[in-house]
């Protein structure tokens, strides 16, 4: 019996899903209730035939290559955004005075947030570094404060092992 090609290419799909010769005509079969499937052995002759099993490989190969397009591409993205984010930041903080204690750990603690709802996913390194950068920078705006760069000196050292501890638990990256 001679079967259209759709048919054969809709064996082929259940195929390349991994389903077996039996189970595709079933499947055919509930498809297509008023038409004959083909037999099991027929879909073993068109495996055979028609090189499904390197077709499969072909296919599956090109499937993967465009994942690995797609997160290269998703990971540029990510690091395009990572890198507006940053700067947004700083030029923020270039603007920014505390004018208390409290609002310079206020701002110190939402960097740590930032940092912990991040994740430790693979950028993990370029979250650890924005991180300390931030801090850094308001580090340097802390002691440009008079009311609180008289603070800093006795706090800033354990302020920083603190910071630098939390960033690395957060991120998973190393100093």
């Amino acid at each position: 019996m001679t079967y259209p090609a759709s048919l054969r290419e809709e064996a082929f799909v259940l195929f390349c899903e991994g389903i077996g010769a039996e189970s595709i005509v079933a499947e055919l079969g509930r498809r297509h209730p008023d038409e004959k499937p083909p037999s099991p052995s027929v879909i073993k002759l068109w495996d055979a035939r028609f090189n499904w099993r390197q077709r499969r490989a072909e296919l599956q190969s090109k499937i993967r290559a465009r994942a690995d397009e797609q997160q290269l591409e998703r990971g540029a993205r990510i690091l395009e955004q990572f890198s507006d984010l940053r700067q947004t930041i700083f030029n923020q903080l270039t603007d920014v005075q505390f004018r208390t204690p409290e609002g310079a750990v206020r701002s110190l603690a939402t960097v740590q947030k930032v940092i912990e709802t991040s994740g430790g996913n693979t950028k993990d390194v370029e979250l650890r570094d924005l991180g300390r950068e931030i801090m850094a920078k308001i580090f340097e705006i802390l002691h440009g404060n008079e009311k609180i760069a008289p603070l800093m000196k006795d706090e800033e050292p354990g302020l920083v092992e603190q910071i630098n501890t939390a960033i690395t638990q957060h991120t998973g990256a190393q100093p």
